[in-house]
């Protein structure tokens, strides 16, 4: 009997064991399912003190939604915003923001900015983008007041980006900056981003700014000057705002500045990035005595024919010496850090209901913007891809009459015009 109640307990307790393991994990499949299959559970199963570590976070679903409805990270930037970074263009605000990449600015100088020709006539010569997460330009979209804005143009015929220095600055009232891609709403353009501004359709009176700041070389000055007049009727139906605005912002040379005064940031004298078309001009030839190859330049400009003795191409009697690098060509001090540019722009906001269910918005701006551009004098190259290897000089040329260079098939020759 003893043993027989001795078994029947063990049956017992072992049967009261498996109930509470189920229930246990009843219990604690019911603490992790929430309603719709998304959101945070918790492990019950665990103590207070680890809690923390269990946390099971769902990061996907299958549940149908609107990504209109959906929350985005977006930046909102105020007039007083613009004002207090104290820059003449919103271009260069925004490409301050926090995942903006490096689009063309003020600050870009380039023979053409990316296009042709090299005059400075290419794509966006002078104008400002926003590119954000890196994306480029044109994968991100720039809206006016919630509709597409033109793209800027090019003389090169390489399709252009919005150009932010043809919107008036005294006309924005705020600019929302969408940092994810909303492609399925807008399209392709708007891979990277949305990029809105918002114009002002409200003000009583006039409104009126001027700035004037320069660097301390006493370059770089920039004079900016706004102003506003808006009004609107007793019963807030009708409104009006006109604005003008007008920046004149100067140069500043890389040379002025001993950082960017060669290639290398920070260098003293060139090194290999600096160009090997020398105005003294470089010649690769070979030895007509000894067949040695060489490459050489001239110890200085000559005005007549130089001369060269192949027994010592590089003595006394020759007018060349070896070419190195200290003889290479250094073209930062003819590009820009700041390109002068001139800019007018104007304005006209109109807003009017005509009825309960009619509203009429006019919106009018004109700008007009001149830039420049600069770049170092162009190199000449002439080796075996030059025919014959001749290069014919114009008569009427403003530095000599006719006169005709030779240059060997095998030989090459690069001089700076």
């Amino acid at each position: 009997m003893v043993h027989g109640a001795s078994r029947l307990r063990k049956w017992a307790l072992a049967s009261a064991a498996v109930g509470a393991l189920i229930l246990a994990v009843d219990a604690q499949a019911q603490t992790q399912v929430t309603g719709g299959g998304t959101g945070v559970a918790e492990n019950a199963a665990g103590d207070d003190a680890t809690a923390g570590d269990n946390t099971i976070v769902v990061t996907g679903s299958r549940i149908r939604r609107n990504p209109l409805d959906q929350s985005a990270p977006l930046t909102a930037i105020d007039s007083a915003d613009i004002a207090r970074t104290g820059l003449s263009s919103i271009g260069d605000v925004l490409q301050r923001l926090p995942g903006a990449a490096g689009g063309l600015n003020s600050r870009f100088n380039r023979s053409g900015n990316n296009g042709n020709p090299p005059d400075g006539g290419g794509v966006g010569a002078g104008s400002a983008e926003i590119d954000l997460r890196y994306l480029g330009s044109r994968r991100t979209l720039v809206l006016v007041d919630g509709l597409r804005f033109i793209n800027g143009s090019a003389a090169s015929g390489i399709p252009g980006a919005v150009d932010l220095n043809a919107i008036p600055d005294s006309m924005i009232e705020r600019v929302d900056v969408l940092r994810d891609g909303a492609s399925t709403i807008y399209g392709s353009d708007a891979i990277a981003g949305v990029v809105n501004i918002i114009t002002k359709k409200r003000q009583n009176g006039f409104l009126a700014t001027a700035q004037l700041g320069g660097y301390d070389k006493g370059d770089g000055v920039t004079q900016n000057y706004q102003l506003s007049w808006g009004h609107r009727t007793a019963d807030d139906r009708v409104s009006v705002v006109v604005g003008a605005n007008y920046i004149n912002q100067g140069s500043v040379f890389a040379g002025d500045r001993p950082y960017y005064a060669f290639p290398d940031p920070g260098a003293t004298t060139c090194t290999t990035t600096c160009s090997s078309g020398t105005p003294n001009g470089r010649f690769i030839i070979n030895n007509p005595v000894t067949g040695e190859s060489m490459n050489l330049t001239l110890k200085s400009n000559p005005l007549i024919q130089p001369r060269f003795d192949p027994l010592n191409p590089t003595g006394a009697d020759s007018d060349f010496k070896a070419f190195t690098v200290a003889d290479r060509f250094n073209f930062r001090p003819f590009n820009y850090l700041l390109t002068p540019q001139e800019r007018f722009g104007a304005f006209v906001n109109f807003t009017g209901q005509l009825a309960d269910n009619v509203r009429l918005s006019t919106r009018l701006i004109y700008n007009r913007r001149t830039s420049d551009n600069q770049a170092a004098p162009l190199p000449l190259f002439v080796g075996p891809d030059a025919g014959n290897g001749n290069l014919l000089h114009r008569r009427r040329s403003l530095f000599g009459g006719g006169r005709l260079f030779g240059c060997a098939l095998a030989h090459l020759f690069r001089r700076r015009r």
